[in-house]
């Protein structure tokens, strides 16, 4: 039983090689240990450009591997193969190489002469670092390296001239190269869940990324160099130390801002400049306040406050501290998600009820008594969470709210409301009590 699977493979490469096949799929049919040297020696001369040998449990690959200088697209993920052949460096028309989930310890040096690779899958690996070369490869523009063990990024990763997409999200990163000004097309990094505790200044001169995530470091603070990414679309800070948010005040494209778990204790008028932000989400800051609209009188500014994110669908303020919600909240367009679950709330401004395109409002965990007649302007919301607060009432403009269909609220303040609005919560499709 143990060389069936070899033998199978024999036969399908046979196959293949006869039948001018450019393609030998062959993932995930057996327990394959080693495959066999005669695997190349079957296909040398063969039309085959893609060979997928993935989730075969294979240890090692035949020596002679590089041999098969027509593949452009190899699978060889979901293996337990823990270097690759010296020979490697001979497919030099391969331009896909998935090599994931593995157990590869090393990439040699002679590896940085695929000169032809594009797009390059190495994640989940043992990988502790990449070889000084990197920079060799010069026809990537797609590196995929997240879940592995490496400490520092080769000084020459700066210089792949095609470079769009990095991922080295889940190492041990705890630095990143100075100089970035050479990576004209970065469009895309990931730097998530390492250890790094500054950011280089030069990071600012890679204009052309949209996409930056850098959650679960050790920052401190966001070099004022990053006001020139201006083409920054998505932008993740969470689970940092970060405490200034001045810094993003050139990135005026920006649509999605993760900025949780940091130590934002105050928010200035820096987020107004932000017009094209669609979700939003400081929780878990220690915020006590946010900026309110600027009076008319005031000269100091020309923005138009919060009614300049005209964007915005989604804010989240949850667990932090703030006792009252900011002037000019009311005027925002387009909200349609509002969470403040876990603040210190007494009162909700009668002029919120103006947000007439809420969807969603969560409230959960304040020191709410009852809410404002002027919700009625909620018209299209359908999910409305009110438990742990201390309500004593509901005002009976709550029975206006036909598209709600989502209700909680605590078990105790239930009690309390009149019958009318007793029977509406009751009908609701969602209706859930909290507490005894």
């Amino acid at each position: 039983m143990g060389g069936s699977p070899s033998r199978a493979l024999l036969r399908d490469a046979s196959d293949a090689a006869t039948s001018g096949k450019t393609e030998l799929q062959w993932s995930s049919r057996g327990l394959l240990p080693v495959v066999p040297p005669t695997f190349v020696a079957t296909l040398l001369g063969s039309s085959l450009t893609d060979v997928d040998l993935s989730g075969n449990s294979i240890t090692q690959l035949p020596a002679s591997f590089g041999q098969l200088v027509a593949l452009e697209r190899l699978s060889i993920d979901r293996n337990q193969l823990t270097e690759l052949p010296y020979s490697f460096y001979k497919l030099v028309n391969l331009r896909a190489l998935d090599a994931s989930h593995n157990q590869l310890t090393h990439l040699l040096p002679t590896f940085c002469q695929l000169a032809s690779l594009e797009r390059l899958w190495l994640q989940h690996n043992q990988l502790t670092a990449l070889p000084d070369e990197f920079g060799h490869l010069t026809a990537l523009h797609s590196v995929y390296v997240q879940n592995n063990l490496i400490t520092a990024l080769p000084v020459s990763i700066v210089l792949l001239p095609v470079l769009e997409v990095l991922d080295t999200s889940d190492n041990k990163l705890t630095r990143l190269p100075e100089e970035w000004n050479t990576t004209h097309r970065l469009k895309t990094l990931r730097l998530a869940r390492n250890g790094i505790n500054e950011l280089p200044a030069g990071l600012g001169h890679c204009t052309t990324i949209e996409t930056l995530s850098l959650q679960s470091n050790r920052l401190v603070e966001i070099p004022k160099s990053f006001r020139a990414l201006i083409n920054m679309h998505n932008l993740g800070l969470s689970s940092n130390r970060i405490g200034d948010f001045q810094a993003l005040s050139g990135m005026i494209h920006l649509h999605v801002l993760t900025y949780t778990q940091n130590r934002l204790e105050r928010v200035d008028a820096t987020l107004f400049t932000l017009t094209h932000l669609v979700y939003l989400d400081l929780s878990e800051n220690g915020l006590t306040d946010l900026p309110p609209t600027p009076d008319e009188t005031d000269t100091t500014t020309t923005t138009a406050g919060w009614a300049s994110l005209v964007a915005l669908q989604e804010l989240h303020l949850a667990n932090n501290k703030l006792s009252h919600l900011p002037l000019g909240l009311e005027t925002l367009p387009a909200m349609k998600f509002l969470d403040v679950v876990n603040n210190v709330l007494d009162e909700i401004s009668p002029l919120m009820g103006s947000l007439k395109t809420l969807e969603t409002v969560w409230l959960q965990g304040n020191k709410l008594k009852t809410l404002p007649s002027e919700i009625n302007g909620w018209t299209k919301l359908s999910t409305l969470l009110l438990d742990r607060n201390d309500l004593e009432a509901l005002p009976s403009s709550f029975l206006s709210l036909r598209g709600l269909s989502t209700l909680s609220i605590d078990r105790k303040s239930f009690a309390l409301l009149e019958p009318d609005i007793v029977r509406f919560c009751s009908a609701l499709p969602a209706f859930e009590l909290f507490g005894l």
